[in-house]
């Protein structure tokens, strides 16, 4: 008996260091094949993790944009034993974002506490799903109520930058992260009757939200979910998450409790379209619905507060640029603020004009992450095999100078239709591309043009900071690490 125990031990042990040796050698020849890839000169053993840990955010993605310009369009960097392929190419990044196999990273892992397996975080059947039962809400038809909110907001936003003109400039960040929740919170979830305290409270937690998954995502022990469950910042995202549920549960149950059906309301929210197809039989539980709601708060606040931040900034710093949408403005819509159209907002053609090309300067999501889920070929013979890490360099692949010239420069006449149709289609994705770009780039766009058309309308735009000057960090989304001042002018 104890000759067959020590045999099946043994052959036990020897079937595990099979299976280990498989592993190690499949490690080692993925290894090998990687070193191929251009990289820079770091420490052998922790990599990029030395800077992770020693640099501040702002230092990391200055150092990204060097090693982008330097190495463009593929090089390798590691993390201890990790190897990442970045990718700032366009054909490249087209070889990725179209292909279905390559999966998203488990950096959106660290979102699913909050947001779940909603359509930011889910994949396969269950997105599919998502995306399909998303899509009714950002139709043309409710793209026109929601037009409707974005047009008293942009008149709120003016009367509050009236009642605080500042001789020495305005912080803007106030104003437009007030704004831009407001015009994403009702359309989202109708919630006009909440009182600014509330709200404050919310957007205070959405800020310490985005600060936890910064620290997570940069902190390397952090990253190990059976080290961070026991740390202190695990403890207070718990809090947080809570906060921000008891929020949106809140919002659902005061909607179902308003007056009449959910099918019955003449204009509708998200909310009211994914209610609405729980009563007509749709399988949507209370939690899918907190995740739909949560994860287009979550994009469409941070995002779009980035775009017209820097849009104000760059109008400010190009006074003649400045002076030409303020003249097509004028010709489109008049000199007085009052409600846009649909129809307005496409002919302020020089306007989105200048939308898309601060996009292009300063992308709302500068990089993103997928697994390669099949062994492909890059454009420049580079094999990346199964399993690897890439991240795609949005803000550097819109600073390509072969297909940008002078890509530094704030030039909206890149995306006349006579110069933007020449150019590869994935040479410019601010909303990402492939089966899963952003589902609500034309809200985006109706809300910006909204916003810009209403500030141009009442005030001149006049710099107070050099763009020089700004520092920038990225977590999920781009960010400025200082204030972003603008002297208004009112007219």
């Amino acid at each position: 008996m104890d000759h067959w125990m020590k045999l099946g031990v043994w052959t036990g042990f020897f079937i595990l260091s099979l299976i280990i040796g498989k592993m190690l050698f499949r490690k080692l020849q993925n290894t090998l094949t990687l070193r191929e890839i251009p990289s820079p000169t770091t420490s052998p053993i922790l990599g990029m993790a030395y800077n992770l840990i020693k640099e501040s955010q702002e230092e990391l993605f200055r150092k990204y944009r060097e090693l982008s310009k330097e190495f463009r369009p593929i090089y390798r960097v590691s993390l201890f034993h990790i190897d990442i392929v970045n990718l700032v190419n366009a054909v490249d990044i087209e070889q990725v974002l179209s292909n279905p196999n390559h999966s998203k990273t488990n950096t959106y892992d660290f979102l699913q506490g909050w947001l779940g397996s909603g359509l930011l975080t889910s994949s396969g059947e269950k997105w599919q799903l998502r995306r399909k039962l998303l899509a009714p809400a950002f139709d043309f038809n409710m793209l026109q109520d929601f037009l409707l909110v974005f047009n008293d907001e942009t008149s709120k936003l003016v009367e509050k930058l009236t009642e605080n003109l500042n001789e020495s400039g305005t912080d803007i960040s106030t104003y437009i992260n007030h704004f831009t929740l407001h015009c994403v919170g009702e359309t989202a979830m109708g919630w006009d009757w909440l009182d600014e305290g509330v709200l404050n409270d919310y957007r205070q937690n959405l800020k310490r939200m985005g600060q936890i998954i910064l620290e997570r995502v940069k902190n390397v022990w952090y990253r190990m979910n059976f080290i961070y469950t026991w740390t202190n910042l695990a403890y207070e995202e718990k809090r947080v998450i809570l906060s921000l549920h008891r929020f949106t549960d809140t919002i659902i149950r005061r909607r179902l409790q308003r007056k009449g059906s959910v099918i019955e309301r003449k204009r509708l929210s998200l909310l009211d379209i994914l209610l609405k197809q729980k009563e007509e039989g749709t399988n949507l539980s209370h939690e899918d619905i907190r995740e739909e709601i949560d994860t287009f708060l979550f994009k469409g606040y941070e995002t779009t507060t980035m775009a017209l931040t820097m849009l104000l900034l760059l109008l400010a710093n190009h006074q003649h640029i400045q002076e030409s949408v303020i003249k097509e403005i004028e010709a489109v819509v008049g000199k007085k603020l009052r409600p846009l159209t649909s129809e307005e907002l496409r002919r302020l053609e020089y306007l989105e004009c200048c939308i898309k090309e601060t996009l292009r300067l300063f992308p709302s999501v500068a990089v993103i992450s997928r697994i390669a889920g099949e062994e492909y070929t890059t454009s420049t013979g580079f094999k990346v095999p199964k399993g690897t890490t890439l991240l795609m360099h949005i803000y550097d692949l819109h600073r390509d100078p072969s297909v940008f010239p002078y890509p530094d420069k704030f030039n909206p006449d890149r995306f006349k239709s006579e110069n933007s149709s020449k150019r590869h289609p994935f040479s410019y994705i601010p909303f990402s591309e492939g089966p899963r770009n952003c589902i609500g780039e034309k809200f985006a766009l109706w809300e910006l043009k909204t916003a810009a058309c209403g500030i141009l309308q009442n005030f001149r735009l006049l710099p107070v900071d050099d763009l020089v000057d700004l520092k920038f960090y990225t977590d999920f989304v781009l960010r400025t690490s200082s204030p972003v001042r603008i002297k208004f002018i009112k007219i």
